[in-house]
């Protein structure tokens, strides 16, 4: 494996792009960003089975916790690369898309803070009822 030093999402953008073209070198489909999604939810699959490998809800099937998160870090870099890919073939920003996912954390996060400050009822949980006077 090459030893790279990642410089900008474009470069792996690139690199990712370049490699899920060779896929069709395998006897699959071409992939584009259609297939791409539907694999996202079996990479998310194979990181929630680590995780519960990590916490003893699943067999480890031999391995340590150190093999767990190797792969756990595959995973994520996988769920990544699909994700820069994705963003490639629809022409999507995926750099202006984190800007607008962090600003919108960033109101929800003040706002549901104000709110607990305030003691306001947060979404979901329902404010105590008072007991009906009797006619």
């Amino acid at each position: 494996m090459p030893d790279r030093k990642w410089v900008s999402l474009q470069e792996m953008t690139k690199a990712m792009v370049e490699n899920f073209r060779r896929y069709e070198d395998t006897g699959t489909k071409p992939w584009d960003a259609r297939i791409a999604i539907h694999d996202l939810a079996y990479q998310v699959g194979g990181i929630q089975k680590l995780d519960m490998q990590l916490s003893g809800e699943r067999h480890p099937q031999g391995k340590t916790k150190a093999d767990i998160l190797a792969a756990m870090e595959t995973e994520l870099a996988e769920v990544v690369a699909e994700s820069l890919f994705i963003a490639h073939e629809l022409g999507l920003d995926i750099l202006r898309g984190f800007e607008c996912m962090l600003e919108t954390d960033h109101k929800k996060i003040e706002c549901r803070s104000r709110d607990r400050k305030g003691k306001r009822p947060s979404v979901g949980k329902s404010s105590p009822k008072k007991p009906r006077k009797k006619s």
